[in-house]
C-alpha cells in the first residue's frame, strides 16, 4: 500500500486500504509468534497504567481490542477487573492461549454496535490502531461503550520517534500490515 502523510494532522496512512472484510480475512488467518514479546509488552503496559487503574472507581468490566493470546487480560485481572473480554481477529493466538484465557477471548474484529453503550470501565487497544481500516471508527465506538469515570488507553507507534526518524523507510514500523502510523500530534487529534 502507498503510505502518504497528512500535512494537517501528521498521520501517515494507506491512501487505498483494503476493505474491512479483506482485513478481517487476512487477520483471521494470521500467524502468532510473539509469546515472549507479548509478555514483555503486557508487563510494560501494566506498569505504565497502574496510576490510571487506581483512578478507575469501579473495576467491573474490561475490554482489550486486539488481545492476541489474552496476556494483557491477566494484567487486568491482577489489578482487580472482574469481567474480561478480549477481541482478537486471528485464530492462531487464541488457539495458543492457555485454557483459562480462552474463555475471555472472542475471535472477531472490533465492530460498531458489538457491545452496549456504557459497558466497560476500561478499554485497552495496544499496537492495534495501525492495523485497522478506520481508527476514527474504532476510537468513537470505544468511547461510546466506555462508562463514565472509565478509562481508555491506546498505545501506537510514533513515526516521529528518534529511532524511526533515523531508520526512515527501513524502520520496522514501515510494514505491509500497517494501514496508518501515528505521531503524538495525530494520536492527540484522534
Amino acid at each position: 500500500y502507498n503510505l502518504v502523510k497528512c500535512l494537517n494532522c501528521d498521520l501517515v496512512y494507506a491512501d487505498s486500504p483494503p476493505s474491512e472484510e479483506e482485513l478481517a480475512q487476512q487477520y483471521h488467518e494470521a500467524d502468532f509468534d510473539s509469546d515472549e514479546e507479548a509478555l514483555d509488552a503486557s508487563n510494560s503496559y501494566e506498569n505504565a497504567l497502574l496510576e490510571l487503574f487506581r483512578k478507575i472507581p469501579d473495576k467491573k468490566d474490561a475490554l482489550d481490542i486486539g488481545a492476541g493470546d489474552g496476556i494483557f487480560l491477566e494484567s487486568l485481572k491482577r489489578v482487580g477487573f472482574k469481567n474480561l473480554i478480549g477481541i482478537e481477529p486471528s485464530v492462531e493466538p487464541i488457539s495458543t492461549a492457555p485454557e483459562h484465557r480462552k474463555e475471555w477471548l472472542v475471535n472477531d474484529i472490533f465492530r460498531q454496535n458489538q457491545f452496549d453503550d456504557n459497558s466497560f470501565d476500561f478499554i485497552g487497544c495496544f499496537m492495534t490502531m495501525e492495523h485497522v481500516r478506520d481508527p476514527k471508527l474504532i476510537s468513537d465506538e470505544a468511547y461510546k461503550i466506555l462508562r463514565d469515570k472509565g478509562a481508555l488507553a491506546f498505545v501506537v507507534h510514533d513515526h516521529n520517534s528518534l529511532v524511526n526518524r533515523i531508520l526512515g523507510k527501513k524502520s520496522p514500523i514501515i510494514d505491509i500490515e500497517h494501514m496508518q502510523l501515528f505521531s503524538k500530534k495525530s494520536i492527540y487529534k484522534l
